[in-house]
């Protein structure tokens, strides 16, 4: 019931390393990090792990000290080559914040900065959430994409049914719960 309490009595620093974590939709093999608690804070410090079929990187905090009742997140984090459905159905966060994923497949770099809070459940606070990064697709497809299918019955252009996608960069950033993608090109079938 509630989020994590970060005791206000520990000081405590570790290495660490996993063969193999489970944590809810997620499967995470080869960990190695630095963890640090003080303060009623706990940080992360170049956690490193294989899964989703990628690699990632993360720094952050999770910190009590101020509004337990609201703990409060800073992540910076650097994937490559996750798979993008694996993503899309591990992460709650990237199911709200980019549905479209939902509709691509293929493998992301990405890298993020975020702060912001959490609900008492421990889910992401989505308007306190400020942040940015970047996602590069350096190789998937859009497919059966709704708006896309629509529009490619309108226009009878077949290629927009099944769109290939390579080495699109994508700049978002995201505040009080709205996801701010800057506009960038995607190019597909000679389009």
């Amino acid at each position: 019931d509630g989020p994590f309490e970060v005791p206000e009595n520990i000081d405590l620093s570790l290495n660490a390393e996993a063969g193999r974590l489970h944590y809810d939709n997620l499967d995470l093999q080869n960990i190695s990090g630095k963890l640090t608690i003080s303060d009623q804070t706990v940080q992360l410090h170049n956690v490193k792990a294989n899964g989703l079929d990628g690699a990632l990187v993360i720094d952050g905090t999770y910190s009590t000290s101020e509004h337990g009742a609201n703990p409060e997140i800073a992540f910076t984090y650097d994937v490559k080559g996750l798979d993008i459905q694996k993503t899309f159905f591990a992460f709650n966060t990237v199911r709200k914040l980019m549905p479209v994923a939902k509709y691509m497949a293929g493998n992301l770099d990405a890298h993020m900065t975020l702060n912001g809070r959490l609900h008492d459940d421990m889910t992401p606070d989505l308007q306190t959430l400020q942040g940015e990064g970047e996602v590069l697709l350096p190789a998937a497809s859009l497919k059966d994409f709704g708006p896309l299918d629509k529009l490619s019955q309108s226009l009878d252009i077949t290629e927009l049914k099944d769109v290939p996608l390579k080495d699109v960069k994508a700049d978002f950033s995201f505040k009080s719960g709205k996801v701010l993608v800057a506009s960038f090109p995607v190019h597909a079938n000679n389009m």
